[in-house]
């Protein structure tokens, strides 16, 4: 994931398809949610958010740190879906199991 941005137009499609095609994953959250003024983009949004904060670890040599990270990256991904109490609740639920 670090080495894409040197590794190439070609690397850099393919970490941008995978962010892509996770996001697809988020698209069943607009059923969740109590706004229907999400925007349409609001799950490629959401992984890419995710996939920078991951990628920003990396780059600081902090992979070790990524499992910590797990409830804010929880919370990222559904607050726009669920609102941010839903999501802090289910950020709390993933700090405990972890």
């Amino acid at each position: 994931m670090v080495e894409v941005a040197a590794a190439g137009a070609d690397a850099r499609r393919r970490h941008w398809d995978a962010v892509v095609r996770f996001s697809r994953y988020l698209e069943d959250g607009r059923q969740l949610s109590v706004s229907d003024e999400l925007p349409e983009s609001i799950s490629l949004l959401a992984a890419g958010a995710v996939s920078g904060l991951i990628f920003d670890e990396l780059l600081a040599g902090r992979a070790e740190r990524l499992p910590e990270l797990l409830p804010d990256l929880v919370f990222a991904m559904l607050v726009p879906y669920v609102g941010p109490s839903a999501a802090a609740e289910e950020m709390r639920r993933t700090a405990g199991a972890a």
